[in-house]
């Protein structure tokens, strides 16, 4: 009460010492809140760039784009989300190249819209765009061509590729460590040497530069790690996996431009510091990029982590986890935002000078329009800062001119940008949209059919294997003889190779190097289908998908059937397939896959594949594995 008291007799303001108005709820020169009860938390209900949301809000377009107005920001909202609900729409309907395409592009696409729209490159829009999206986009085609695949050949995930939890500590530091390194000091080269220029200073400066890098090198390092997919994957699949493909389409198109943005974002408004002067490589700078690069490795650890539990429940998990990571940074962008803005000012009114921002003469709020006190750094009515006004406003109110009018491409200040908010919407949802449907025309040009020649010489005789729950166990000693099966199998382990894992069920072989595996399982005809639907989850070539129905429908007969006669049928096919991991990587495989039923009502099923393309360097282990398999089964 004292001091709502204080305030309203005009007296010196608490923080600064200035002389607060008597109607004025904050102060002009510092922002404090001179009506606050509690000073230690005098501005965590009102943000310093949009008063109408607390300091602790996870407001993606008021914490990311602190420049635009307010109408600017709720557009810039439409944008994203229907570009968002775009994709994911798309992806349910099994559009799948469309969907991680609009998905991918859709966050870079909206932000340079508002790198137009608040005129931040201030009418040089070539060097800030070949500084952040250019620059930074060509960074990420290099680097995450370089650890993807060539130091981790494209496997990023535990070669079980099924439920299990097997972590490969060699592939964690590089998806824990390595990328997120390279990720936040490479999208930092443009903006650092931007924000080193006069002109582009600023910490809100840097903050802008650091996010739209971020976001284009999320872009980027999507379209590479999920080329097969989007540019040679199958236009649309049939009765898609809802849950995985929307997660998936979050978790790339929502959740990592946002981390990575947020983080780099951070690290770069760290280098320019609180005032109007880059402060460049402080111990501020160092804190700000350990805190970013903590975040990255929290969320690229946790999307690996949740990705061994594998299929619908890794890809909510991983969303899951990456929106708690994105929400912290999100909290963090606008704590540094706050604090910048509020002690930049509170050193400018210690020192007896007026920060450049600050406006003079006739000037008007951007968010509430009411008049702006001389030398004013905050609105007294509604505490937003002067300097996170778009730039318009700010050149009109800094120079002092003659009111709102000043400000010649709008006479609403609050809307001050330089366009409408309805061309705004329009404009990205059309380059979102004519993006995602360019990329499908590509990807239908140079979509690849299935191998044909993907098979084993077995007299007639055929073989398969299956995606089925993998278990933990310990390697076999590299090239033992045999090894048990499950209903007395016996499975030759060839030279050079291991048994990975084995269960009741199955026991699953991997060789020492390269790309491959093969899987023997044998279990009653009835626990065959759940593993044949997980598959198909995964498995989105159509012509998989068309044999799925065969099996099903020759196990049930065969089920059926008297089985006093050893093998009575069998199904056998090549398949071309897709594994989609929640950190956006693909890996695309290829194999022969045999289900027959033998005496006595147990299923067989032999999985052999390997990365597209290796079939030979593997088809004579896969050969002794199968004969050493049919050797076994009942004559």
């Amino acid at each position: 009460m004292a001091a709502t008291t204080r305030a309203a007799r005009g007296s010196a303001c608490w923080r600064c010492s200035a002389r607060v108005t008597a109607a004025g709820r904050f102060c002009a020169r510092c922002g404090a809140d001179v009506r606050a009860e509690d000073a230690g938390r005098s501005r965590r209900g009102v943000y310093a760039v949009d008063p109408g949301e607390p300091l602790l809000s996870v407001n993606v377009a008021s914490s990311l784009m602190p420049l635009a107005g307010r109408r600017a920001r709720t557009a810039h909202r439409w944008a994203m989300g229907i570009g968002l609900g775009l994709a994911a729409v798309s992806a349910a309907v099994g559009l799948l190249p469309f969907a991680l395409a609009v998905a991918a592009i859709t966050a870079p696409v909206v932000y340079v819209v508002y790198l137009y729209d608040v005129n931040e490159w201030e009418d040089q829009p070539i060097p800030v765009l070949l500084a952040t999206v250019v620059l930074s986009g060509a960074l990420a085609v290099g680097f995450t061509y370089l650890w993807f695949y060539v130091i981790m050949n494209e496997q990023v995930v535990s070669p079980t590729i099924g439920f299990g939890f097997d972590v490969d500590w060699d592939t964690l530091l590089v998806v824990g460590l390595l990328v997120p390194a390279g990720v936040l000091v490479l999208s930092q080269l443009g903006p650092l040497w931007l924000v080193a220029r006069r002109g582009f200073d600023d910490l809100i400066d840097g903050l802008t530069f650091g996010v739209a890098a971020g976001a284009a090198f999320a872009m980027v390092e999507t379209f590479v790690l999920a080329n097969g997919l989007i540019f040679g994957g199958p236009g649309r699949i049939d009765s898609p996996d809802a849950a995985i493909w929307v997660s998936l389409i979050l978790i790339v198109g929502l959740v990592k431009p946002l981390v990575y943005a947020s983080a780099v974002g951070i690290a770069v408004a760290s280098f320019s510091g609180l005032g109007e002067r880059c402060d460049g490589f402080s111990g501020q700078y160092a804190r700000g990029v350990l805190e970013a690069f903590a975040s990255l490795v929290a969320f690229r650890v946790g999307l690996y982590l949740t990705g061994q539990l594998g299929g619908t429940l890794a890809m909510v998990l991983g969303l899951l986890w990456g929106l708690l990571v994105a929400a912290w940074l999100l909290l963090r962008v606008r704590v540094v935002l706050q604090a910048a803005l509020l002690e930049a000012a509170l050193r400018a009114e210690a020192s007896g000078t007026a920060p450049a921002t600050a406006a003079h003469g006739v000037a008007f709020c951007g968010e509430c329009e009411m008049p702006l006190v001389d030398s004013a750094s905050f609105c007294v009515v509604c505490g937003a800062a002067v300097r996170a006004a778009p730039k318009p406003v700010r050149v009109a109110n800094a120079a002092g001119g003659s009111g709102p009018s000043d400000v010649s491409w709008s006479a609403n200040p609050a809307a001050s940008t330089r366009t409408s908010t309805a061309l705004l919407l329009v404009v990205g949802v059309l380059v979102i949209a004519l993006s995602g449907a360019l990329i499908a025309a590509v990807n239908s040009g140079t979509r690849t059919t299935p191998s044909k020649h993907i098979g084993l010489d077995t007299g007639g005789q055929r073989r398969a294997l299956q995606l089925l729950p993998a278990g933990l166990g310990p390697p076999s000693p590299t090239g033992s003889d045999t090894v048990e099966g499950p209903n007395g199998i016996r499975i030759k382990v060839p030279a050079g190779w291991h048994v990975n894992n084995s269960g009741d069920t199955w026991v699953q072989l991997y060789p020492d190097e390269g790309p491959s595996f093969a899987t023997v399982e044998s279990f009653a005809p009835e626990r065959a289908f759940p593993a044949i639907d997980w598959l198909q989850g995964f498995a989105i070539d159509q012509r998989l998908r068309a044999n799925h129905q065969q099996i099903d429908g020759t196990v049930n007969q065969l089920a059926e059937a008297d089985l006093s006669q050893g093998v009575k049928e069998e199904v056998t096919f090549p398949f071309t397939s897709l594994e989609v991991h929640s950190d956006g990587t693909t890996n695309p495989f290829e194999g022969w896959v045999a289900v027959l039923i033998t005496d006595g009502g147990n299923v067989v099923i032999t999985y052999y594949g390997n990365a597209q393309g290796n079939w030979k360097t593997f088809e004579a282990a896969y050969q002794e594995i199968n004969d050493s398999v049919l050797a076994s089964l009942p004559e």
